[in-house]
Parts: structure tokens; sequence; C-alpha cells
């Protein structure tokens, strides 16, 4: 009635039906990864974001979908191509 488990044991219970519903509102992901300060993490909010990327679009591959895993794949090099700039102003500064 409340949208909310009463227990720990609830997500046992309700495992294969709760997955499902976790992927789509977290954009797939299913484990907690905490949170990040922005001006403390840097990069690494980035580098999550790859990570992420790069499992969907393994997930793309394995599922026959090219074409949504050729967008995926640029996205991944758009963020290579950001990190690269960004530790190469840290290097210089």
């Amino acid at each position: 009635k409340t949208g909310r488990f009463g227990c720990a044991e609830c997500y046992d219970t309700f495992y294969s039906q709760i997955t499902p519903i976790l992927r789509k509102v977290h954009s797939g992901n299913t484990v907690h990864a905490g949170k990040i300060p922005k001006r403390i993490g840097g990069n690494l909010h980035v580098r999550r974001q790859m990570e992420m990327l790069k499992k969907e679009l393994e997930s793309l591959i394995h599922h026959e979908e090219f074409e949504r895993a050729a967008e995926v794949r640029d996205q991944i090099r758009s963020l290579e191509q950001e990190l690269k700039s960004t530790d190469s102003e840290g290097e210089q500064g």
C-alpha cells in the first residue's frame, strides 16, 4: 500500500519481480555504487558512465542490436576523448 517493502526478506522473496523494475527505474543498473560529489570525483563520473556503457554495448551485441550498439560505441568514444582532454589539461596545469 505504501510502495515500500517491509523488510530485507521482501527483497529476497520478490527478487525476480523487483529486478526488472529496478533496471527500468535506474537505467539498467541494479547495483548500488554510491554517490560521489562532483567537485571531488573528477573523472570518476565519466569513468563510471563509460563502464556502464561498455556493459550495455556487450549486451546489445549479444542481442544483435547492432544499430543501437554503434550509437553506444560512439558515446564511449566521445567519453574517452573527454577523458583524454581533461587528463592532458591536468598535466599542463
